[in-house]
This record gives C-alpha cells, sequence and structure tokens, in this order.
C-alpha cells in the first residue's frame, strides 16, 4: 500500500520516474489513476482527504459491480430469495471490506472484473461489448493474471452470437481489451527507457518464488537493493531466502531459477496444488496487526469459502436442467483459468481469492437453487458427492495425521 500511495505523488508532482515507480508492481493503477487523482485533489486544495476520497471512490466501484452481479444472479437464479443472498454474501465479503479499505490495485481490477463479466452475460449489443472490453483490459492493465480471462471472454462473445454478427463483434472485443493495455506497454516501455517490456516487472520473481520455495528475494542490483517477500510464503518458515544480482525487471533469469527450481526438484510441481490451501487459510498480508477482529473472523470466512467452492462439483448434475449452460461454463471457464495462471506462474495468496470470489458465490448459489428444484431427481447422486467429500476432505487428513504419529 505504502508503496503505491509514495510512489503515485512523488509522479504526480513531478519527481522524475526512478526504479520502483516502474520496476516492482504493475505500475498501471500508479499512472493511470492515482496520480491523476492527487493532481486533481491538489488543485482543488484537497489533498489532505485523499486516502478518505480514495477509499470512498473503492467502494463506490464496488457498490456498482454489487449491483450488476444481483442483475447476474437474477439471470442465473431462478429463485430471487437466493439472488438476493448471493448478493450479499458479495456485497458483504469480509475479505472484500478488507481490501476495498486499502490503496491497492485490486479493488479497482475487481470491480472492471465483475462489471465486464455481467455486461457480456446479460447484453449482447455492440456498444455494450465495447465497454465489456475496454473494462476488463483495464482489468488486465492493473492486474496481468487476467490476462487469460480474454481469450475466454473471446470465446463466450462468438459463441453467444449468431453466426452473421459473432465475428465483427469478438472484433470490436479485441480491439477495446488490447486498447489500455498496448497504452501501459508502450508508458512502461518510455519511462523505463527501454527497460521494462511487460505490464508488470515482477513477474519472473513470483514464477521464482513460487517454484523454487523462496521465502525473502533480495535484489542487489547497481540501480539499488530492494526485497519481496509475498504472502503466501509468510507460513512457510522453511522456505530460504535468495539473493541475486540482478534487478526485478530482468525477468528472463527469474524464469530461468523457476524452471531450473523445477527440474531440480519435479515434486513441487505436485506439490503446489496443496497450496491452493493458501486463498481459503492463508497468510491475508505482510503486515500481521489485523484489524479488530479480523482474527476471529477470517477462519470462518475462509471455512465458507471452502465450503462453497468444494461443493461447485454438484453443479455438473444440473448443468443441463435450466437455462444459460453456456453462461455456467463460461464461469467456470473463468475460474479455472485463474487456477491455471496461479499454477504456473504465482504463488498462492489470501487476497487473490477475492479475484475469484464472486465466480465461487455465483455459481454455489446456482448450484443451490437447482438443487432445490432438481433434488427428487438426483438425489442419490447428491449424497454420493456429498460422501466423497466428507471422505476426501475429512477422514483423509485425519488418518494421514494418525498415520505419521504412529509411524
Amino acid at each position: 500500500m505504502a508503496e503505491y500511495w509514495y510512489d503515485s505523488l512523488r509522479l504526480a508532482f513531478g519527481s522524475h520516474p526512478y526504479l520502483s515507480q516502474w520496476g516492482g508492481f504493475a505500475p498501471f493503477y500508479k499512472y493511470y489513476f492515482l496520480a491523476p487523482f492527487f493532481r486533481m485533489l491538489y488543485s482543488d486544495g484537497h489533498l489532505s482527504d485523499a486516502l478518505s476520497l480514495i477509499i470512498l471512490s473503492n467502494l463506490l466501484l464496488y457498490g456498482i459491480s454489487s449491483y450488476v452481479f444481483y442483475l447476474m444472479a437474477q439471470r442465473l437464479i431462478s429463485n430471487k430469495a437466493i439472488a438476493l443472498m448471493a448478493l450479499m454474501f458479495y456485497a458483504f465479503s469480509y475479505l472484500a471490506v478488507y481490501v476495498n479499505a486499502l490503496v491497492l490495485p485490486d479493488s479497482l481490477a475487481i470491480s472492471m472484473e465483475v462489471i465486464s463479466t455481467g455486461i457480456v452475460i446479460m447484453t449482447t449489443g455492440a456498444a455494450w461489448v465495447l465497454l465489456a472490453g475496454l473494462l476488463l483490459g483495464i482489468a488486465i492493465a492493473a492486474k496481468p493474471f487476467f490476462l487469460l480471462y480474454g481469450f475466454i471472454f473471446m470465446w463466450y462473445v462468438f459463441s453467444k452470437n449468431d453466426q452473421g454478427n459473432r465475428a465483427w463483434k469478438v472484433m470490436i472485443f479485441t480491439l477495446a481489451l488490447v486498447m489500455i493495455p498496448l497504452m501501459t506497454l508502450r508508458d512502461n516501455y518510455l519511462i523505463s527507457n527501454g527497460k521494462l517490456k511487460s505490464l508488470a516487472a515482477i513477474g519472473g520473481s513470483n514464477f521464482f518464488q513460487g517454484w523454487g520455495r523462496v521465502g525473502v528475494i533480495k535484489s542487489v542490483s547497481p540501480e539499488g537493493n530492494d526485497s519481496r517477500i509475498s504472502p503466501g510464503a509468510l507460513d512457510e518458515p522453511n522456505w530460504r531466502p535468495f539473493q541475486v544480482k540482478e534487478p526485478w525487471y530482468h525477468q528472463g533469469y527469474f524464469y530461468r531459477l523457476g524452471l531450473g527450481s523445477i527440474l531440480r526438484d519435479p515434486g513441487v510441481l505436485l506439490e503446489k496444488i496443496f497450496w491452493f490451501k493458501k486463498f481459503f487459510w492463508g497468510i491475508l498480508g505482510p503486515r500481521l496487526d489485523y484489524p479488530w477482529g479480523a482474527k476471529q473472523i477470517l477462519p470462518v470466512a475462509g471455512g465458507i469459502s471452502y465450503a462453497m467452492f468444494v461443493s461447485l462439483g454438484l453443479l455438473c448434475f444440473f448443468m443441463k436442467r435450466g437455462p444459460d449452460s453456456r453462461t455456467l461454463l463460461f464461469l467456470y471457464f473463468l475460474l479455472a483459468s485463474f487456477f491455471i495462471f496461479i499454477y504456473a506462474f504465482g504463488l498462492p495468496e489470501r487476497r487473490y481469492f477475492l479475484t475469484i470470489e464472486f465466480l465461487v458465490i455465483a455459481l454455489f448459489f446456482v448450484t443451490l437453487d437447482r438443487m432445490m428444484g432438481w433434488y427428487g431427481v438426483y438425489k442419490k447422486e447428491i449424497w454420493l458427492y456429498a460422501f466423497f467429500l466428507f471422505s476426501f476432505f475429512f477422514c483423509v487428513p485425519v488418518m494421514w495425521q494418525m498415520y505419521n504419529k504412529l509411524f
């Protein structure tokens, strides 16, 4: 949070761009949102209110995304009470309240993600497709791990429209989608004097930290000293620190280190799957002095989110028992693409779950809605799935702990 704040203040008031402004996290949020916002407030004499107004803008954007989410829920869920329950879970999620109270690009990116998803689900007009592409492009520029979403959106726009319109609507969506990321790539390249050629400088270090089981990476280069630690590594006391002599933007160097770690220890390919538990019970951020009540609320919130997530397998029984099967498949593909991206290139973090929380909530309540309507037909399958969940997620861990104690 502090990095975004101070770097943006310096950008807003004429400081020459330096390494931390572009050589770390994706700088889009600093360039196009915070720095212009600071200039505007300064000209109006309200710079002292900056933090309050930024948090207010986060909440306004999240409020708009909540409204879009509710419209989307009404489209997919026949029972209005269940649709309203889905809205309550999304709008008052503890993770959402926590992240929206911080100066982070997550708030902007997630709101853009939800609104663009709702637009393509509920409308087919060319202007709306254009808007959805622009909003998703903003999300990708702010948080590059949304990159795979673009291809899934293209498929959905193509398959949803009739043969006479699908090709040019996909073209409109694609052109709108790439506009903001390409502008950001150009500015990154110019501001860094050709050193940064991607949306963010730390993709390679994230890749290495995930596959190399690295707790802290320290960069000691002629351009400066800096350290990076992911919240996903804070609960791993056995992960080693690592020091390099390369700056973060030399991403090829870090990708080679990550690939070397996989070749030396292929077991990490399986082990990393189990790190997904960090989405539900991992440390939320690098600071351990959480707000009042967080330590009591977070485990409960994680348990509820986990129960929702593992129950999504039930929806396969009801996929064809209602309208919008293609839309449900679209949401599943978005969910899967996120896990694929984090598995391949990143390290699971608790706050990343907010990125997919709206998908989990929407699909869970669609499952609940259809289960209530078709329980009599699929009663046996539902109980078999419940038995599987109980066996795999409760009995197996307990037996494994007993086995370790005995042997």
